[in-house]
């Protein structure tokens, strides 16, 4: 599969958004309550609002937007609002702010993940598609697994912001990557779409 060029690439990028996205999970908690000064409850409820702010873009808004855009832009989107959304956590300063902060990421990711697992779907043979998806999930696995470690390790040891900067500079990485091999012609070496 990773032989494919269109599908080897879309597997890496999906695996990559998992990887930058995953950081959230071990070190969100910890920022929230040691930068922001949030309960355990609080936390909980963050949670719960990237929660619902996703599932609303993926039960209503990705349907409005799927029929007005390609799911290669949709794709790119998603990913470059991800990306901001991930490096501006730790700067958000006060709850409004980060609410913001948190509903960017949260439509990001909610326009990005479908996009990208429809795209995944759309250039795999019909005869190799549950194939493809299912080597799609183990490397979504897989980068849920290493996500965290990473997040956690760089909190640790390099600093509190650094786990949702480098999620976001995978995310903008997935953003050039994208624009670089979803369109005919590279738009990396300054031709138009």
């Amino acid at each position: 599969a990773l032989r494919k060029p269109k599908i080897g690439m879309l597997l890496i990028l999906f695996f990559l958004i998992t990887f930058g996205y995953a950081n959230i999970y071990a070190t969100f908690p910890l920022i929230s309550v040691r930068e922001f000064g949030f309960s355990d409850k609080q936390v909980g409820y963050l949670f719960g609002f990237i929660g619902i702010i996703g599932a609303g873009t993926q039960g209503g808004l990705i349907r409005v937007l799927s029929s007005r855009y390609e799911e290669r832009r949709l794709f790119l989107v998603g990913a470059a609002l991800t990306s901001i959304g991930l490096a501006l956590i730790p700067y958000s300063g006060s709850t409004f702010p980060l609410l913001i902060v948190l509903a960017v990421l949260s439509v990001g990711t909610g326009i990005m993940t479908p996009s990208s697992l429809s795209l995944i779907s759309r250039h795999a043979d019909e005869r190799q598609q549950g194939g493809i998806l299912g080597i799609n999930q183990a490397l979504g696995a897989l980068a849920r697994v290493l996500g965290p470690i990473w997040g956690a390790m760089v909190f640790q040891h390099i600093g509190i912001p650094w786990p949702f900067l480098t999620g976001g500079i995978v995310l903008f990485v997935v953003v050039i990557l994208i624009r670089c091999t979803l369109w005919e012609k590279s738009t990396c070496v300054g031709n138009s779409p």
